[in-house]
Formats: structure tokens, sequence, C-alpha cells
């Protein structure tokens, strides 16, 4: 068989149209489809419109589909994939392989330069026997070079256009409810072993992580979990924090999957472009998402359109988590990796310019929200105490009695650190912690934020406290004392995270951030002294769930909305990912001209008219 035809049949064994391979070798192709009753695709290099139709032929099918690829250096056996399951197809194998190298597209149209060449049948031939002697799993593929063998596990990738469902954006069927960890970082149900994440979702060859990478010299472990080869896709990888070096690996790949959830909805959204006064009984007033002033809007660093009611853009569904009803949202609300195609009339395609609050993992949609929700409490506390500028009450160091703040507090001080616990609580009646620390000896790195949110005061503590140790203790960010001086005198150079970060690092920040630690000095109770502690019984998250949600609404922000973020990644592990938006709450943005706190109510200092002096009311916030 010499497989001169590109028109796909029922027969076991299919080669591209441009492919010629020796009988010998189509043999051992034919032999592997009737080992694993597959259909067999043989191809060199990549050739979309061929392989998804291969791919949509055996969804009609109902045949399970193997591939075999030749690159010019190297020869594929797999992935084997069966329709309906969480593994990846031959796109997706593609698709991959850009992705770990920080591109999102793959060309259309690859050719193997030399496949055909006797160097690679070799290599085809030994990996034909290789994958003669152990059946691929599910996902499984085989790969061959000069240099070795290795075996691989593909996921399904998002978008992908061959094996996704026409319209399949997010999980399907209803969210089932389970029962809310007492860490509200952990979630229930699922087997959450380091070993298992470890297993579904880290391949040095697919990803979607690649290998978890320890930062050295940290005495809290700090893990990063790394999502591409190439040093620009870095921010794109999750960090866990912990006590050892396993806790902190798997947090650092629950926090991967959570970034994934916003990935998943920038690849797969079809959104709905309209003018807002055309769907405003259905749709939220992105002004209630905090506004940015006409002075932001106009300067050059600026990457959002400013917002009318007539002018079109790109809205998706989300969810009144009380109710159920739909309403639809900016787009870009919904993901944070968006990068959005501007419409007629806009430079940027965007109103909105997010950041990843609101976003996390859970074992059911549900349960995700309720981590989401809590984070973007969390926050908001954070700058609504940051915005009001008033001091806030002190916790007493001799009053916190739990092991782990202690002994991470220990560290820090002994790195020439203090840190100061902050009660920053407002009108949403859940314990925030604000956990500072300084050190007056440093030129370059004088203090750093970090804060949790927890219906335990002491579990609040702890958490800020755990985040914090490895701001503090670790390198993420090399200090830089001129670009911080120079950012100072120019605020408008604050374009993102890490520059929020430089502005504090230095002492010349320390005016700033006095007025908050000039509040009361009591104990961790006279610091919370309304709150309910968590019983020891775990509660039903619907109870959780309305708990939450009361404590918003008596604070005036009575809709909560939640956004499906959930792709193959969170499949694979048995997650779910949730965005939460919360109309009226502060936004957490990065950069000082898309710092969004006008007309928000609850901020009377900003509620006014947009118009008037900026400056006046306008500074860095310090949230990392």
């Amino acid at each position: 068989m010499t497989g001169t035809s590109s028109t796909l049949t029922a027969a076991d064994v299919h080669l591209h149209p441009a492919l010629r391979l020796p009988p010998g070798l189509v043999e051992g192709c034919r032999a592997l489809a009737d080992r694993d009753d597959a259909r067999v695709l043989v191809i060199a290099g990549h050739d979309l419109a061929w392989e998804s139709e291969a791919v949509h032929a055996a969804t009609r099918d109902g045949r399970a589909l193997l591939t075999v690829r030749i690159w010019s250096e190297e020869a594929e056996v797999g992935p084997l994939w069966s329709p309906g399951t969480a593994v990846g197809c031959p796109v997706c194998q593609v698709t991959a392989q850009f992705r770990t190298r920080g591109k999102e597209q793959a060309p259309t149209v690859l050719r193997a330069s030399g496949g055909t060449a006797e160097a690679a049948h070799v290599l085809l031939r030994d990996a034909l026997a290789l994958a003669a002697q152990e059946p691929l799993p599910q996902g499984g593929t085989l790969t061959v070079s000069a240099t070795g063998s290795g075996r691989h596990r593909l996921l399904r990738q998002s978008g992908c256009p061959a094996c996704t469902p026409a319209g399949a954006t997010g999980a399907t069927g209803q969210p089932r409810l389970g029962d809310l960890d007492a860490e509200l970082r952990h979630v229930d149900g699922p087997d959450l072993s380091l070993e298992h994440l470890r297993r579904q979702l880290v391949d040095l060859r697919y990803g979607p992580v690649l290998a978890l990478r320890p930062m050295p010299d940290v005495p809290a472990a700090l893990v990063g979990a790394m999502h591409s080869r190439e040093e620009r896709a870095k921010e794109t990888a999750g960090y866990g924090r912990g006590r050892t070096l396993g806790r902190a690996s798997r947090l650092a790949l629950l926090e991967r999957l959570e970034r994934a959830g916003s990935q998943h909805v920038a690849r797969t959204a079809r959104p709905l472009v309209a003018a807002y006064r055309d769907i405003a009984e259905q749709a939220v007033d992105p002004r209630r998402l905090g506004m940015l002033c006409a002075e932001q809007l106009a300067h050059p660093s600026c990457r959002v359109d400013p917002f009318t009611e007539d002018q079109p853009m790109s809205w998706t569904r989300a969810r009144v988590w009380a109710t159920g009803q739909e309403r639809y949202v900016p787009l870009e609300s919904a993901s944070y990796h968006l990068h959005p195609r501007p419409v007629p009339g806009q430079r940027w395609g965007r109103v909105v310019y997010e950041s990843s609050n609101g976003c996390a993992l859970g074992a059911s949609l549900d349960e995700a929200a309720v981590h989401a929700l809590t984070e973007v409490v969390e926050r908001d506390a954070f700058l609504h105490t940051w915005w009001s500028g008033r001091p806030v009450p002190r916790i007493d160091w001799r009053s916190v009695t739990d092991p782990t703040s202690r002994e991470l507090r220990g560290l820090i001080r002994r790195a020439g650190y203090e840190i100061h616990l902050c009660a920053v609580t407002q009108d949403i009646a859940l314990p925030v912690v604000w956990a500072l620390a300084v050190n007056p000896a440093s030129r370059d790195k004088y203090s750093l934020t970090a804060a949790a949110a927890h219906p335990d005061p002491v579990s609040a503590v702890r958490a800020a406290v755990t985040e914090l140790a490895p701001i503090v203790l670790g390198d993420l960010m090399a200090p830089d004392r001129q670009r911080a001086l120079a950012l100072r005198e120019d605020p408008w150079q604050v374009t993102d995270l890490d520059d929020h970060v430089r502005w504090y690092s230095v002492p010349e920040a320390a005016p700033a951030l006095e007025p908050f630690l000039s509040g009361p000095l009591g104990t961790l109770d006279d610091a919370f002294p309304t709150a309910h502690r968590l019983p020891r019984r775990r509660r039903p998250l619907a109870e959780v769930r309305e708990d939450l949600t009361a404590r918003l609404a008596a604070a005036g922000l009575g809709e909560v909305l939640v956004l499906d973020q959930t792709g193959p990644e969170h499949r694979a592990a048995g997650l779910h990912a949730a965005r939460v938006l919360v109309p009226g709450a502060i936004p957490l943005s990065f950069g000082y001209a898309h710092q969004r706190v006008f007309g928000l109510p609850r901020l009377p200092r900003f509620a006014g008219p947009q118009d008037g002096a900026l400056a006046d009311r306008l500074t860095v916030h310090p949230f990392p």
C-alpha cells in the first residue's frame, strides 16, 4: 500500500497523499491498527485539514485513531485517541508542541523536510517496533530520535478545531454540590495528590506543565510550574508556596490549572458583538465594574477604550449565582489572557483591563466560585483600606499562637524583616489580613505585601504569612533601585504587577505606608470581634454560599456573577474552574492608567464626577 489517495475510507491505514513508505513500514502500521482496533494515520509533518478530516471521520464512525508521524529527525507513534475522551487528538498533538514553545497557533501545514529519507524510515521502524512491544494508553505517544526514545501523555487542547465539539465552551452538565474543605485554597473530591497531578499534567514534550522547578535558597519552599520553553512565556507559569517542596509543588500545579481557565476562555470564546444600549436589559453595565477617569483614558500607557452605550463591543454570558439567570458581561472580564480584536471605532477592543482576581478551582463549579469569591472579598477589603487611607487595627503577634505562622515569622525576621499584621476587613464581614513585611535596612527590597481572607481569623493570618514568606525570602524579582526611583518620579510608568512591587521596594515608600501602621494594637480576637470561626464539621457548600452572598448583600453588593472557565486540563484532574465578578466591588488592576476606582459607590473619595485633578486622588497600590 502506497497511499496515493487523500480520501479517507474505512481502511485501517491511511497515508497522507504526500508520503510514500516502504511496504514493510506500512505493514507495521497495519499490525498496530489490528492490535489497538484503531484507524492509523501516517503523515510527515502536519496537515490541519487532512488530520481534522480524519478526526471528524473517526468521531462519526466511533473509531479510535492512532497517529504515526515523521518529523525531520524524529518519529512519533501516537497519540492513541478515541472520540469523547479527555486526551488529545492528532491536531492537539501539534498544537501542544507549539504552545509549549510560547506560540498559541500552529501553522496549518508543516512539511517535514527529509521526512521520506532513509534515516527517517529507520527511526519510524524503531518506533513501530517499540510500540509493538508495549501498547499505548489513551493519549499516549512514543517518540524516537537519534538521541533516544520517550513516552508521553497528551491532553485535549482547548479550542482544538478537530476534536472540540461544536459550541463547546466550558463545563457541561449541572455542577454538583460538595463539601467545602476547611482550607479554602484546597479542594475536596478528586485525587489531588502530587503524584496524581504530576501524572495528569506534567509532560516535558506536550505540557501543560513541562516541569516543576524549585526556587533555590528559599526556606519556605517555592516551586514554579513551568509552562513554556520560551523565557517570554514564563509569566504563564504557576507558583506554589508551602513549608515543604511537595506541598509547594502541588499548589504550583493547582495555580497553573487556575490560570489555564482564563486561557481556555480566550481560546474558545464565541462572543456576542453588540452595543450596550441594545442589550441593556440582559447585560451588566461595565461602569459598575469600576471606571477610569478621562486623564487615564487619554494617556498613551492606557490599553483600554472609552465605554459608550452605543459602541459595539464583545460580550459573553455569565450566571447570577443566586438565581441562575444569564447576564452578558464584557468578554475581557471572562479572561485576563484575552487579546481582543477591536471592532470599528475601537483601538484596543476592551473597556476594562483585567487581572486574575476572582479566578479559582474547585471540585465543582460552585466550590470553585466560593474560593473565587473569597479572593474577590480579600482584594476588595485591601483596596478599600488602601484607597480610604485610614489607619487600621494591628494584630499583636503575642496573640498569634498558630505554629506555622510563628515559624515563618521567625524565618522572615532572621532575614531582617518585621511583619505587620493589619486587620483590613471593611463592610464585608469576613476576616481579611494584610501582612506587610518591612526591612528598614534594605535599599532595594524595603517592603512587600500579601493578604488573605478566611472565615477563621487564625487561618487568615496563616494564609497571609504563608503567601508572604516566599516573596520575602525568594528571588521572584531582582531588586532594581534605579528602576524603582524612576517609577516614583513618574507613576504613569507603572504598567504591570512588577512595577507595583518595585514602587514600594525602596525606603522612599515609607511615608505612604506609615498611616496604616498607626492604628490600635490588639489581639487577634480584638481585630475580628464578630468573626464566626468555622465549626469542626464541614459545612455544606450551599450553606457556605448563602453565608458569603448574605455578607456581600449586607454591604450593598447583591449580585455575584459566575463564569465557567473549565477546560480539558481541569477535567483531566477532576476539577472545575470559575471566575467570579461582583459589580461594585473594588477591582484589582495593575498599571497606573488601569486602576478602576472611579464611579464605585463604596469609595466616596472616587465616586464623584470623573473630571478633576487625578493626581489628587490616585496613587499606586502595593498589592502584588
